[in-house]
């Protein structure tokens, strides 16, 4: 079961990240399976544009779905720059853009901080 709260920070990050001039991220750490996961809150759409894969299917999907949807989780919270601690051990995979995008059903989150990890 989804944590309602979670659901109503994402969805207000992404809402104030779609109407605002400017740029505001919203940062976050959730447990998923052990694992703590950090990064920036963005939308399906930013998360869609991450790599040329997700890219090329964020055309097709668009293509289908109303501009409403990329405002909300969709029953997904997708992270940029994410950063995953494991064990004691912070694993950062090298990337040649310098950002790593991941996605998780908002329902296996275990747990949530507002802020991101530092490490």
């Amino acid at each position: 079961m989804k944590d309602p709260l979670l659901e109503l920070i994402v969805n207000a990050a992404l809402i104030v990240g779609a109407k605002s001039e400017g740029h505001i991220p919203t940062y976050i750490t959730v447990a998923v399976g052990g694992v703590l996961v950090a990064g920036e809150i963005v939308s399906r759409a930013e998360f869609m544009l991450g790599d040329e894969v997700t890219d090329l299917l964020s055309e097709r999907i668009n293509s289908s779905s109303s501009p409403s949807k990329d405002t909300l989780d969709d029953g997904f919270i997708h992270l940029k720059n994410a950063r995953f601690l494991s064990g004691g051990k912070t694993i950062r995979p090298p990337l040649e853009t310098g950002q790593l995008f991941w996605r998780a059903r908002l329902e296996r989150v275990d747990g949530f901080a507002l802020g991101a990890l530092n490490v």
